[in-house]
């Protein structure tokens, strides 16, 4: 059995300030950007916390490596939280901090991920 746990990177900073729908609408596609990831190299997601999630990683089969597929999982995670970013600035509602609403998205957020 292997445990990944993944935590939205500067996720804090980039809610700071937005109620708490806001906030919602702003993690859940990164969530489940994370949970499709964990899911497509068969995963199982155990746990949703706030910004993160814990997945489990058991073997199907006797050949089957699960650290491996958590670590796809977690690289896929990454791939697809930097496509996603590329394409929004994930800019923060009335912001008026012009440094930090100028920082791209890509240096406020990401996933960590830990096997």
């Amino acid at each position: 059995m292997t445990v990944l746990f993944a935590d939205l990177k500067g996720s804090t900073e980039l809610i700071e300030g937005l109620d708490p729908e806001e906030a919602r609408q702003l993690l859940d596609p990164a969530l489940h950007i994370m949970m499709d990831a964990v899911h497509s190299y068969e995963g199982t997601v155990n746990q949703v916390l706030g910004d993160g999630i814990m997945a489990l990683f058991a073997p199907r089969s006797p050949t089957k490596i699960t650290p491996y597929s958590a670590c796809y999982a977690a690289w896929l995670m990454q791939a697809a939280m930097r496509h996603m970013l590329r394409r929004s600035a994930l800019p923060r509602p009335g912001d008026a901090d012009t440094r930090r609403a100028s920082t791209p998205a890509s240096r406020r957020a990401g996933v960590l991920a830990t096997t």
